[in-house]
């Protein structure tokens, strides 16, 4: 949040109705420590519900060009996650007989979860194992929209491009990590009760989404359009590990361990991108309210001759966006490729998409705004 105040100030959108603007603003803020730190899920969802109307006013009245259009998208897909999430922990709660996450949790480390579907729910004679298993899609279809994950991605590129630049890094940085936090509380209980069939057919939409993601920004000419699909290919490996967190260890201490170990990587990387898809989108607002309009990758090269200082740190984070050994992302990348290498035969498609796709796409930046002549930014 403090970088998103800070690119305000300089924001020429911003400027228009600044009481409301920031009154937005401090709204999401609050509603997000309400999201982060509930311990039921009613508490979770109320605040969950209150982010997303300030940022659908901040993407409908401070927008660019496609802002009605962006919002209305946004507000679409938001509405019918919630929905799928308010039907899939409502099962739960009838379930249980309670709403609070540590109660789902110890139900389902005792192995009981399923019984109490069965007993409590039944709906349609269904087997319980397919009724545990629709439960668990609304509930991770519900959040996977929020993250969001291919082919549910639909609202983000555009709403990234034409929300004011403050506002994206809001969204990439923080309320993207609303539906993996939550994925985490509620998804991860339920995940050794969903059919097999089920979490490898995720498995292997996850994988496929990573890679289409990093094509689909090496395609993009807009620099906020390119880190829209940057941020998806990101965020589609902190799915990728806590899908593989629902494989069935049979009491495999080793297992175990390495699902252990992939938490803390998909953890680790929630702040990583976090911090870094917010610089990054900083750099992007600073440049734009310079020259009055969107960046485009082929325009405006030269930088680093009128603003090295600005330059070198941009290219700084690009780099730890790739994960280059050092910087932060590279840090988590060793858990979450480990257990997902043992997790599923999927492990090496994994280990192949990133280097090669994110790298192509990434130094795009460095090669076309620092050095190449294009046209010069002006002094």
């Amino acid at each position: 949040m403090p970088f998103a105040y800070g690119a305000s100030i300089g924001c020429s959108n911003a400027h228009k109705n600044e009481a409301r603007y920031f009154g937005c603003l401090l709204i999401i803020q609050g509603s997000l420590l309400g999201v982060f730190t509930a311990t039921n899920f009613f508490l979770w969802f109320c605040f969950y519900e209150i982010s997303l109307v300030p940022a659908f006013f901040l993407i409908k009245i401070w927008g660019s060009a496609g802002k009605d259009r962006s919002s209305m998208r946004f507000f679409v897909y938001s509405m019918a996650g919630s929905i799928a999430l308010l039907l899939g922990f409502l099962a739960l709660a009838g379930a249980t007989g309670s709403f609070e996450f540590d109660e789902l949790a110890s139900q389902s480390s005792a192995g009981n979860l399923a019984d109490l579907i069965g007993s409590n729910l039944g709906w349609f004679d269904m087997p319980i194992g397919w009724l545990c298993a629709l439960i668990f899609l609304l509930v991770f279809v519900g959040l996977a929209i929020k993250v969001p994950w291919v082919p549910l991605h639909g609202w983000l590129p555009d709403t990234y491009d034409h929300a004011p630049s403050p506002v994206t890094m809001v969204l990439t940085g923080l309320m993207s990590k609303m539906g993996l936090y939550g994925l985490i509380r509620m998804g991860l209980p339920m995940m050794p009760y969903a059919l097999p069939k089920l979490l490898t057919s995720l498995l292997v939409l996850t994988v496929i989404g990573i890679i289409y993601s990093a094509f689909a920004a090496m395609g993009q000419r807009s620099i906020k359009r390119m880190f829209a699909y940057s941020s998806i290919n990101h965020l589609g490996y902190c799915m990728l590990g806590i899908l593989s967190l629902g494989v069935v260890t049979n009491g495999d201490m080793n297992l175990e361990i390495q699902k252990s170990s992939v938490l803390g990587g998909v953890m680790l990387q929630m702040f990583a991108h976090g911090i870094i898809a917010s610089v990054l989108f900083y750099f992007v607002n600073a440049m734009e309210n310079r020259i009055g309009r969107k960046m485009l990758i082929d325009e405006h090269g030269g930088l680093r001759k009128v603003a090295p200082l600005m330059a070198g740190t941009m290219g700084l984070a690009v780099f730890a966006s790739i994960g280059l050994p050092g910087l932060k992302r590279f840090r988590r990348r060793v858990p979450d490729f480990q257990r997902s290498i043992c997790a599923c035969s999927l492990g090496c498609l994994h280990g192949g998409s990133r280097p090669s796709h994110h790298c192509c796409f990434s130094t795009q930046i460095p090669s076309s705004r620092f050095s190449r002549p294009g046209r010069r930014v002006s002094g």
